[in-house]
């Protein structure tokens, strides 16, 4: 059956973002509109990386409300996707979660990342190399989907989850993966 005869619509409810520019989604766009640069001078030349500007996020997204069992233990990468992905819950639901709005098993999770736990992964290689030892936690803090479980605890959504990985096409990835999954009528 051709379910293209009969389209269905995605509308984008909620967005959120944290960035360089700024710790949500308003203040990124406020500062792209202002013509402001994210990249800033970093020498890291005693590590041995020639490149000098780095687009670095300084801040921590407020996760206060999150509960400690889920922040505990995630890695940056993945607490500035909760940050940015709980942004876009609260626009989306004011203040509600999804569950409380639709079939637990319908609701789904997908974070996409172009560098995941990389920094993770090195700095237990590191510590790996100075003691011979490495941390226990060291497999979960690298995981790419990480993040995507994380969201999924948070908001009890029971639904499809994915993770894709592709630098700068993660976004438009992530966007296509949920349009396809409802055009073809399957629940995300």
């Amino acid at each position: 059956m051709n379910n293209m005869s009969s389209p269905r619509r995605v509308v984008v409810t909620g967005y959120g973002a944290v960035t360089p520019l700024g710790e949500n989604a308003q203040q990124s766009w406020a500062a792209i509109m202002d013509q402001r640069l994210g990249y800033q001078y970093h020498d890291r030349s005693a590590a041995g990386i020639q490149s000098r500007f780095f687009g670095l996020v300084a801040s921590e997204p407020d996760l206060k409300s999150v509960p400690a069992a889920i922040r505990r233990r995630l890695p940056r990468f993945a607490r500035l996707a909760l940050g940015a992905a709980k942004e876009a819950v609260e626009m989306a639901f004011q203040g509600a979660a999804p569950v409380d709005y639709y079939d637990p098993l319908e609701c789904g999770a997908i974070i996409g990342s172009g560098w995941a736990g990389q920094d993770e992964s090195y700095d237990n290689f590191d510590m790996y190399q100075r003691s011979g030892l490495g941390s226990p936690f060291a497999c979960f803090l690298s995981m790419p989907n990480v993040a995507t479980a994380a969201c999924s605890l948070l908001w009890g959504l029971r639904g499809y989850q994915n993770t894709p990985i592709a630098a700068c096409a993660t976004g438009t990835i992530a966007i296509a993966m949920r349009l396809r999954r409802s055009v073809m009528g399957a629940p995300a």
